[in-house]
């Protein structure tokens, strides 16, 4: 899904937010995407009626890291696994 807003970025994070319980590399990658977006058209900070809030636009670059990195990890060489019969599976 194309991240046209901030609406379409907050349901894409909450959409992949368990990649790592669905052990999904493209739910992870859309998770960091979505990371990416918030960090970038989401203020640091806000403020209204005397109240304010700060975000930490730091822990979204993690979290974007960290999902790239499982990704990865799930990913592997990209090559085939044969089977052997003296030798069980092989790259």
């Amino acid at each position: 899904m194309a991240i046209a807003s901030i609406a379409d970025a907050k349901t894409q994070y909450e959409t992949n937010l368990g990649y790592r319980s669905s052990a999904s590399a493209s739910m992870a990658l859309l998770f960091a995407e979505a990371c990416d977006y918030l960090a970038v058209f989401r203020p640091s900070n806000s403020s209204e009626g005397g109240r304010s809030m700060e975000f930490d636009t730091a822990m979204l670059n993690k979290l974007a890291s960290q999902a790239r990195s499982y990704a990865s990890s799930l990913s592997g060489s990209g090559g085939y696994r044969h089977f052997d019969v003296n030798y069980g599976f092989r790259s």
